[in-house]
């Protein structure tokens, strides 16, 4: 089970939410977010896209390791300062 939650299952859901018409909500949903950030459920990352420039730090909150391991390769390719926590 935990190859599964760890490994499968995050990469499925990264593949399900990617798709264009969730990002076109993402980007009107974070459109005029300011200050420090915390965002708790951060999954894979694919917010991270859609915050605003003026963003400088995000502190995140997720129950899955395998979620911050891809979400890392996001955040190394974001100016964004990303704290992430593990419950």
């Amino acid at each position: 089970m935990r190859f599964y939650s760890q490994v499968i299952f995050p990469r499925l859901l990264d593949w399900s939410l990617s798709d264009p018409v969730l990002a076109k909500y993402r980007q009107e949903l974070l459109a005029n977010v300011t200050g420090e950030v915390l965002e708790i459920g951060f999954g894979t990352g694919l917010n991270l896209l859609y915050y605003p420039s003026g963003i400088r730090k995000i502190t995140t909150v997720d129950v899955n390791p395998g979620m911050n391991a891809l979400a890392n390769k996001r955040i190394s390719n974001s100016d964004i300062t990303v704290e992430q926590l593990l419950l």
